[in-house]
């Protein structure tokens, strides 16, 4: 019966993180929304603003709010989908976007570099490996 203690250290470890974040003035100045997007869109530059709603997990109505911001900080921009013209594809806007990008992983390390205080690297290692299998598992059966 141990194994409901990792859903509700998984979400307490989320929640602190989110929290850290959120309470760090050395941040990018971006929601974590933003953060989350901008990431995303980082990974998968030309995708569909649905797509990246999906990867997301979140309604396409709440992404375009993000989105609106990003597109008016000049991180991001929209263009037109050759293909479908009521679509929009996503790309970083060089060089701020890769600004803040490297601004806020200089941010994550430090928190995860805190957050990972005392463990070994193999530890981390497995800890990682094991995360990715439990994504693989969940990610399977949808």
């Amino acid at each position: 019966m141990k194994q409901i203690l990792i859903g509700f250290l998984l979400s307490d470890v989320l929640r602190l993180i989110r929290s850290k974040y959120n309470n760090n003035t050395d941040n990018s100045n971006l929601p974590l929304s933003q953060v989350r997007t901008l990431y995303r869109i980082s990974l998968n530059e030309g995708a569909k603003q649905v797509e990246i709603a999906e990867q997301l997990e979140m309604k396409p109505m709440t992404l375009v709010r993000i989105i609106d911001q990003l597109v008016e900080d000049e991180l991001v921009e929209r263009r037109p989908c050759p293909k479908d013209r009521r679509a929009f594809l996503l790309y970083l806007k060089k060089p701020k976007a890769n600004k803040a990008l490297a601004e806020i992983n200089t941010h994550s390390d430090e928190m995860w570099k805190e957050a990972l205080q005392g463990l070994s690297q193999e530890k981390i290692d497995d800890f990682i490996s094991t995360m990715n299998l439990i994504h693989a598992n969940l990610s399977e059966k949808k």
